[in-house]
């Protein structure tokens, strides 16, 4: 079968992201202020990243502020994910790729954040063997998940499961054909759940259902 997997949130933990988006900021000097920094993170952090970043270079273009935003973001999420290794992904979720890959699934990764990223990623968690291909983004975010998954689908012909824990990975997998399996484990709220075709609370729960 072919199994494409969301990547923050459902392979990897969003604290990764978190830290990265909190050492970012403090990149562009905002760490002076942990009021603002709580509030940037927790509410539109991209805007404030771009804010910043144009306050600093002049730059306006917001393909430019962008690019040179997730280039910042990639520099920490590498490091994170090199400092913290496994602690980076939920845990059993290394044994259940491995496990799924050993039973011949196809498996892909399905994500927004940028391709290099997620290249470097994989290849820090020896875990790049296991997928036959990561489907991401530029680095001026140019394509959304539904675009993603469905080029999953052309590559790949079928998608039998997307698996997610956002609203929009489901929608995505069910655009595309397939199965859409909301992974619990990283959904802070459940209002999708309704959606899900498939509804699992822990990673190893993949290799019952799966099936």
């Amino acid at each position: 079968m072919n199994i494409v997997f969301d990547w923050d949130g459902t392979i990897a933990r969003p604290d990764v992201a978190k830290e990265a988006s909190l050492r970012r900021f403090k990149t562009l000097g905002a760490s002076i202020d942990p009021k603002w920094l709580k509030d940037a993170l927790k509410n539109n952090d991209h805007y404030a990243n771009k804010r910043l970043i144009s306050e600093y270079t002049g730059i306006v273009s917001d393909n430019e502020l962008t690019t040179i935003m997730t280039d910042i973001f990639r520099f920490h999420y590498a490091a994170v994910i090199h400092e913290w290794m496994d602690d980076a992904l939920y845990p059993g979720m290394r044994d259940v790729i491995i496990s799924l890959h050993k039973k011949g699934h196809r498996l892909a990764i399905a994500s927004t954040l940028r391709q290099d990223l997620l290249d470097y990623s994989l290849i820090n968690l020896g875990l790049e063997k296991y997928f036959v291909k990561v489907y991401a983004n530029t680095p001026d975010l140019k394509y959304s998940k539904q675009q993603l998954v469905l080029m999953a689908k052309k590559h790949l012909a079928k998608i039998n499961y997307m698996i997610g824990d956002k609203k929009e990975d489901l929608d995505a997998g069910h655009i595309a054909g397939a199965k859409s399996v909301l992974a619990s484990w990283g959904v802070t709220g459940l209002d999708h759940k309704a959606i899900a075709d498939i509804v699992l609370d822990k990673p190893k729960e993949l290799l019952k259902a799966l099936k």
